[in-house]
C-alpha cells in the first residue's frame, strides 16, 4: 500500500523543495503491522565508500544560534538516476519509490529523504534543554535526514565530548544518500567556521573523507547505522552494544500499524536513568496515529511515564515533544 503526504508548507511532493514539511496522510494505514525488512547493522566504513564526488547542500537555521547543513533533495535524485540499477553496491530500495511522487510506500520506503517539521521542534527542544550530563550513547529511530542527531553530533564535535551515535532508518539507501552526507556536511561546516556558505557544493575527495574519519576518532565520536523495520530483531541488534542514554524519534508515530513495535524498540533501547524524546503531531488525520495514541501505548507497557515537554500550537494541528522516562 502506498499513500501520499499532503503538505501545508514547502510545496508539493513533485517538487525538489526540501523545506521541512507538514505531513497529513491522505489514506488510512493498515491496521495490522505490514511485513518489514530485517534489521541490519552498517559501519561508517561500509557506507562511506558510497559517498558521491559532489554534494549540493543548503543550511537550515532553526534558531539564530543553530546551523544545520543538509543535502539537497534534487542532488539525491540526480545521484539515483546516475547509478546503475543492476548494481548490488548502490540502490537496494526500488528507485521508483525513492524518486517518485509519493512520500511513503509502506514497507518499501518510509519518507526518510525529506526533512519533516517535527524534527526541527526536537532540535529546538534539545537546544533549549540540553541533555545533562551529555549522553555517551545516542540513538535516533527513523532518522532520515537526522536533524536532531546532527545538532547533537555538532555539539559533541565542537566540545570534544565522546559520544556514539546510532542512526536507524528503514532504508539503507536513506542512510547512505542523506544521513551520512549530512554528518560530513556538519563536520565540514565546523571546520570552515565563519567561512561556511549557507548553500553550495562540497567536493568529496579521498583526503576529505580520511580527515573526517580521523577527526571523529580523535574526538571519540563514533557513528554507526542500522537499517530495517522496528521489532524484536532490531532491538536485539541495537542492544548488542548496550542501551542508550538518549533515544530520539521524529514523525515516527503516524501509523497505528507500527506504533506498538516502535514503542517497544524505544523503551527497550533506553538505559536505566535514560530517556526517550519523541516529536510528533497531536493527530495525523486520515491515518489515526498521534500523540494521544502514543501516550496510551506507553502507559499500557507499564513502568514508564510519558509527558509533553514542548508544544507548538500556532498553526494547523498542534505539534509536541514527548519525554518518556522510567517511573
Amino acid at each position: 500500500m502506498a499513500f501520499k503526504f499532503n503538505f501545508s508548507t514547502g510545496g508539493d511532493s513533485d517538487s525538489d523543495d526540501d523545506t521541512p514539511m507538514t505531513a497529513a496522510p491522505a489514506a488510512a494505514a493498515p491496521t495490522a503491522a505490514p511485513p518489514t525488512t530485517p534489521a541490519q547493522h552498517h559501519t561508517l566504513a561500509s557506507l562511506i565508500s558510497t559517498l558521491p564526488p559532489n554534494i549540493s547542500y543548503t543550511t537550515l537555521h532553526p534558531t539564530p544560534h543553530i546551523r544545520l547543513p543538509r543535502r539537497e533533495l534534487y542532488d539525491v535524485r540526480m545521484q539515483l538516476m546516475s547509478e546503475d540499477p543492476l548494481s548490488t553496491t548502490t540502490t537496494t530500495t526500488a528507485p521508483t519509490a525513492l524518486i517518485g511522487t509519493s512520500d511513503i510506500h509502506t514497507s518499501v520506503y518510509e519518507g526518510g529523504l525529506k526533512s519533516w517539521e517535527c524534527s526541527l521542534d526536537l532540535v529546538q527542544h534539545l537546544f533549549s534543554t540540553p541533555p545533562t550530563p551529555p549522553p555517551t550513547r545516542v540513538l535516533e529511530l527513523g532518522c532520515g535526514t537526522a536533524l536532531p542527531s546532527l545538532h547533537l553530533f555538532q555539539a559533541a564535535l565542537a566540545s570534544g565530548t565522546p559520544c556514539c551515535f546510532t542512526l536507524a532508518d528503514y532504508n539503507v539507501d536513506v542512510l547512505r544518500l542523506v544521513t551520512l552526507p549530512n554528518l560530513l556536511l556538519v563536520w565540514c561546516m565546523l571546520r570552515a567556521g565563519a567561512a561556511w556558505e549557507d548553500e553550495g557544493d562540497l567536493e568529496v575527495t579521498r583526503d576529505l573523507v580520511d580527515e573526517f574519519v580521523a577527526a571523529l576518532e580523535g574526538c571519540g565520536v563514533g557513528v554507526e547505522f542500522v537499517s530495517g523495520g522496528w521489532g524484536e530483531g532490531m532491538l536485539e541488534l541495537l542492544r548488542g552494544g548496550g542501551r542508550f542514554g538518549l533515544v530520539l524519534g521524529s514523525e515516527t508515530i503516524y501509523s497505528p500499524a507500527t506504533l506498538g513495535v516502535f514503542t517497544d524498540v524505544l523503551l527497550g533501547a533506553v538505559e536505566e536513568g535514560g530517556r526517550g524524546l519523541v516529536a510528533a503531531k497531536r493527530m495525523y488525520f486520515g491515518v489515526g496515529g498521534g500523540v494521544g495514541e502514543f501516550l496510551e501505548v506507553v502507559e499500557a507497557r507499564g513502568g514508564w511515564v510519558a509527558r509533553m515537554v514542548r508544544e507548538e500550537r500556532e498553526v494547523g494541528v498542534g505539534r509536541c515533544v514527548v519525554e518518556v522516562v522510567r517511573k
